[in-house]
Protein backbone atom coordinates (compact mmCIF):
# COMPACT_ATOMS: atom_id res chain seq x y z
CA UNK A 1 0.00 0.00 0.00
CA UNK A 2 1.27 3.44 -0.94
CA UNK A 3 1.35 6.14 1.74
CA UNK A 4 -1.08 9.02 1.25
CA UNK A 5 -1.41 12.43 2.85
CA UNK A 6 -5.07 11.77 3.68
CA UNK A 7 -4.30 8.53 5.52
CA UNK A 8 -1.38 10.13 7.38
CA UNK A 9 -3.69 12.91 8.57
CA UNK A 10 -6.30 10.36 9.68
CA UNK A 11 -3.81 8.30 11.70
CA UNK A 12 -1.69 11.17 13.02
CA UNK A 13 -4.32 13.81 13.78
CA UNK A 14 -1.88 15.59 16.12
CA UNK A 15 -0.32 17.15 13.01
CA UNK A 16 -3.58 18.71 11.76
CA UNK A 17 -2.14 22.22 12.23
CA UNK A 18 0.72 21.44 9.82
CA UNK A 19 0.15 22.51 6.21
CA UNK A 20 -0.37 19.88 3.52
CA UNK A 21 2.78 21.11 1.76
CA UNK A 22 4.91 20.70 4.89
CA UNK A 23 3.59 17.22 5.68
CA UNK A 24 3.96 16.11 2.06
CA UNK A 25 7.55 17.41 2.00
CA UNK A 26 8.54 15.27 4.98
CA UNK A 27 6.58 12.32 3.63
CA UNK A 28 8.50 12.56 0.34
CA UNK A 29 11.80 12.62 2.27
CA UNK A 30 10.70 9.59 4.32
CA UNK A 31 9.83 7.66 1.16
CA UNK A 32 13.42 8.15 -0.03
CA UNK A 33 14.72 6.61 3.21
CA UNK A 34 12.35 3.66 3.56
CA UNK A 35 12.84 0.67 1.27
CA UNK A 36 9.65 -0.84 -0.19
CA UNK A 37 11.26 -4.25 -0.52
CA UNK A 38 12.55 -4.33 3.05
CA UNK A 39 9.37 -3.03 4.68
CA UNK A 40 6.93 -4.82 2.35
CA UNK A 41 3.37 -4.56 3.68
CA UNK A 42 4.60 -2.24 6.44
CA UNK A 43 6.01 0.29 3.96
CA UNK A 44 3.28 2.93 4.40
CA UNK A 45 3.39 2.59 8.18
CA UNK A 46 7.17 3.06 8.18
CA UNK A 47 6.87 6.15 5.98
CA UNK A 48 4.20 7.58 8.30
CA UNK A 49 6.32 6.97 11.41
CA UNK A 50 9.38 8.58 9.84
CA UNK A 51 7.26 11.52 8.65
CA UNK A 52 5.77 12.00 12.13
CA UNK A 53 9.27 11.78 13.63
CA UNK A 54 10.60 14.46 11.28
CA UNK A 55 7.64 16.78 11.89
CA UNK A 56 8.11 16.38 15.64
CA UNK A 57 11.84 17.07 15.42
CA UNK A 58 11.09 20.32 13.57
CA UNK A 59 9.08 21.44 16.62
CA UNK A 60 11.61 21.64 19.50
CA UNK A 61 8.86 21.91 22.11
CA UNK A 62 7.59 18.42 21.15
CA UNK A 63 10.90 16.58 20.64
CA UNK A 64 12.42 14.73 23.55
CA UNK A 65 16.09 14.97 24.42
CA UNK A 66 16.75 11.25 24.11
CA UNK A 67 16.52 8.31 26.47
CA UNK A 68 16.31 9.26 30.13
CA UNK A 69 19.62 8.18 31.67
CA UNK A 70 19.07 9.38 35.22
CA UNK A 71 16.61 11.29 37.36
CA UNK A 72 16.94 13.00 40.73
CA UNK A 73 13.93 14.15 42.73
CA UNK A 74 15.48 16.48 45.33
CA UNK A 75 16.43 19.72 43.52
CA UNK A 76 15.06 18.08 40.35
CA UNK A 77 17.78 16.91 37.97
CA UNK A 78 17.11 14.87 34.82
CA UNK A 79 19.75 13.81 32.32
CA UNK A 80 19.30 12.25 28.90
CA UNK A 81 21.47 9.99 26.82
CA UNK A 82 21.53 10.96 23.16
CA UNK A 83 23.76 8.18 21.91
CA UNK A 84 22.46 4.73 21.21
CA UNK A 85 25.17 3.37 18.98
CA UNK A 86 24.34 4.51 15.46
CA UNK A 87 23.87 8.26 14.97
CA UNK A 88 20.61 7.73 13.06
CA UNK A 89 19.23 5.66 15.91
CA UNK A 90 20.28 8.36 18.38
CA UNK A 91 18.17 10.86 16.46
CA UNK A 92 15.26 8.46 16.05
CA UNK A 93 15.28 7.77 19.80
CA UNK A 94 14.33 11.39 20.42
CA UNK A 95 10.65 10.84 19.53
CA UNK A 96 8.13 8.10 20.19
CA UNK A 97 7.57 7.85 16.42
CA UNK A 98 11.26 7.28 15.81
CA UNK A 99 11.37 4.61 18.51
CA UNK A 100 8.45 2.82 16.87
CA UNK A 101 10.24 3.05 13.51
CA UNK A 102 13.37 1.48 15.03
CA UNK A 103 11.32 -1.38 16.48
CA UNK A 104 9.64 -2.01 13.14
CA UNK A 105 12.92 -1.82 11.24
CA UNK A 106 14.69 -4.14 13.66
CA UNK A 107 11.87 -6.68 13.47
CA UNK A 108 12.02 -6.75 9.68
CA UNK A 109 15.74 -6.58 9.00
CA UNK A 110 17.56 -9.86 9.41
CA UNK A 111 20.93 -9.48 11.09
CA UNK A 112 23.84 -11.45 9.63
CA UNK A 113 24.71 -14.64 11.51
CA UNK A 114 27.93 -16.56 11.82
CA UNK A 115 27.52 -20.27 11.21
CA UNK A 116 29.88 -22.93 12.53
Amino acid sequence: MEPTLAEFRTIFSEFVAQSDARVQYYMDLAELQVGKIVFGNSYAQAVYLLTAHSLTMMDPSRAQNGEKASEKVGDLAVSYSTSSGKSLDAELNQTQYGKQFIQMRNALVINPMVLD
